[in-house]
């Protein structure tokens, strides 16, 4: 079971709040790992359907939050954004660091196979389950079936997932 919501840090965004978020992933192999969350103001009691962005290549959960460009837009509409990380980080597995499209940040959203890479390489399992569970129990104002989408390859790498079983957040 995944660990609870830290919250590390908040801005006021447009007519929402950003807030970077960190906890303990079982998924990850019990590794740290961070997001940033775009909440936009909503009425008591109301809750934002969830976007899911997948940064792409070299990536971290800040790239779409600072180059994005899309809070305004977001707020406007009433839709919350998270931004997890790309992959896990400090896992020691054997190579990850070695090439700069390979491991760390290399943001394939897949689960890993081969025993020296499969207790942390699980990212698929993070984004379409762990993640939407760690929201769901943190009680955040969200709520839907979440489509994904990102940038670079953050596109192919959603239509592939997206593809597979949905997100789901329920009340």
């Amino acid at each position: 079971m995944a660990g609870p919501l830290e919250k590390l840090s908040s801005s006021k965004v447009f007519e929402g709040e950003l807030i970077k978020y960190k906890f303990k992933s079982a998924a990850l192999g019990g590794l740290d790992t961070q997001f940033n969350l775009f909440i936009p103001l909503l009425k008591n009691g109301a809750k934002a359907p969830l976007l899911v962005y997948l940064a792409g290549l070299t990536c971290t959960e800040d790239n779409g939050a600072q180059k994005g460009g899309f809070f305004g837009a977001a707020a406007a509409q009433a839709i919350s954004i998270i931004f997890p990380d790309t992959s896990p980080r400090g896992a020691g597995a054997p190579g990850e660091d070695d090439a700069w499209d390979f491991g760390t940040g290399a943001g394939f959203y897949l689960d890993a196979t081969k025993p020296e890479y499969s207790k942390h390489y699980n990212m698929y399992t993070h984004i379409t389950s762990e993640l939407p569970e760690v929201i769901k129990a943190a009680g955040l104002p969200i709520v839907c079936h979440s489509p994904l989408f990102g940038l670079y390859q953050g596109v192919r790498k959603s239509l592939l997932t997206g593809s597979r079983p949905a997100i789901h957040l329920r009340p």
